[in-house]
């Protein structure tokens, strides 16, 4: 029993295809496949507010596929010229529906994080691994080398049947592409006690030394 319970315990550790096709997958099941819009919601947009035309072109989709729902409002408008008062000015309010909360996620929170809402249109799964390296030590860690390939699944239809969406994230055409022909990348892995991680959740883990 000891014997069987020993392999079960370190088998998470190994380095083997199966090994790491279940750690790339524990990483992209926790990591959809999104776009980022660089706006939080609720947003006003004051009407003498200059917006780039791919900015308003994306507002204007996700209100036509029910993501966002617009309404006119009001807002404070301050002069640019000191001692001018503030005036009121005509603007648009774009809030989630009940759709959009259900499919938007706040981005992870770093060093370089922009905010902004993410809207999820499908998941991802590991398809294969081709290669990896024979694990090695790195700044006092093991590390492993991994090629692999990836698809997106269960894509939303509004993001299939959106052109405008497509056009302005080419990421989303990417994906659609993936399911015919899986997406191929090179990523590390680290060994941590709790057994094979992408890199980038390896901060989240405990690293197992030398």
């Amino acid at each position: 029993m000891s014997t069987l319970l020993l392999v079960a315990c370190s088998s998470h550790q190994d380095a083997a295809e199966s090994t790491f096709k279940t750690a790339l997958q524990e990483y992209y099941t926790s990591h959809p496949a999104c776009f980022h819009v660089g706006l939080s919601f609720p947003y006003r947009l004051a009407q003498s507010q200059r917006t780039g035309a791919s900015q308003s072109s994306i507002l204007n989709e996700l209100v036509s596929l029910g993501l966002l729902e617009a309404s006119p409002t009001e807002m404070e408008s301050r002069s640019i010229f000191r001692g001018q008062p503030a005036k009121m000015e005509s603007a648009t309010r774009f809030v989630l529906t009940d759709l959009g909360q259900q499919v938007t996620r706040a981005p992870e929170q770093h060093l370089f994080s922009s905010g902004g809402t993410l809207f999820c249109y499908g998941d991802y799964e590991v398809t294969s691994v081709s290669h990896f390296s024979d694990p090695a030590d790195f700044m006092d860690h093991k590390v492993s080398q991994v090629s692999f390939a990836y698809k997106a699944v269960r894509i939303a239809d509004w993001a299939l049947n959106s052109q405008v969406l497509q056009r302005h994230f080419s990421q989303i055409t990417r994906d659609i592409q993936s399911e015919q022909a899986p997406i191929e990348e090179r990523t590390t892995l680290i060994l941590t006690n709790e057994g094979w991680v992408h890199e980038r959740l390896s901060v989240n883990s405990r690293i197992t030394s030398r």
